[in-house]
């Protein structure tokens, strides 16, 4: 079976290089909004899941929080509105998202609605750059989780007493962000 491959069409291990840009058999309008807006989904889904997996590592895993997670609620709220905005191409109603969660419709309207529009609109102008970060987050993510499942518990053990250490440390965190 083929599949997109970071350079080309892989089959098995085999690359063939590219002659053309693939494209997708011919769609509506409405069918390519949809494919860029899943697009950029899976890109903004696979950064999301990529960042948080960084909080995993044991050694440096709270300081990546402590500089990032601001940054990784943001995309948290770029993937939401992304997964509503496909959901409302779709034909969900705001009626219907908002019955989901147990929230009035006004209320999700409200802050959602100008995000989903925004997402829309930047989802259409670069479908083949989201393609490309998507396999990019997909190599990230298959690397640093090769890495935790071959050194996690070991990695634990060595990072637990270090953790404790910087109690005697002060100040320890504001050199982390200065770094």
């Amino acid at each position: 079976m083929l599949s997109p491959g970071w350079k080309g069409w892989v089959v098995g291990n085999v690359s063939i290089e590219l002659t053309c840009v693939w494209q997708p058999a011919a769609m509506t309008p409405a069918e390519q909004r949809i494919y860029d807006l899943l697009t950029a989904l899976s890109e903004a889904a696979l950064g999301l899941a990529s960042s948080a997996v960084f909080l995993a590592r044991p050694s440096d895993g709270a300081e990546y929080g402590l500089k990032y997670m601001n940054d990784v609620l943001n995309m948290t709220r770029h993937v939401e509105a992304l997964a509503v905005a496909v959901l409302r191409h779709s034909g969900v109603s705001w009626d219907a998202l908002a019955s989901y969660r147990g929230i009035s419709r006004q209320s999700l309207h409200r802050r959602l609605a100008q995000r989903v529009d925004a997402v829309t609109d930047l989802s259409q102008k670069y479908p083949d750059m989201h393609v490309d970060r998507a396999y990019q987050e997909i190599a990230i993510l298959k690397r640093v989780i090769e890495r935790l499942d071959q050194n996690l518990e070991a990695e634990l053990e060595k990072a637990a007493p270090e953790w404790r250490r910087r109690v005697h440390k002060p100040g320890w965190w504001w050199q982390v962000e200065a770094e």
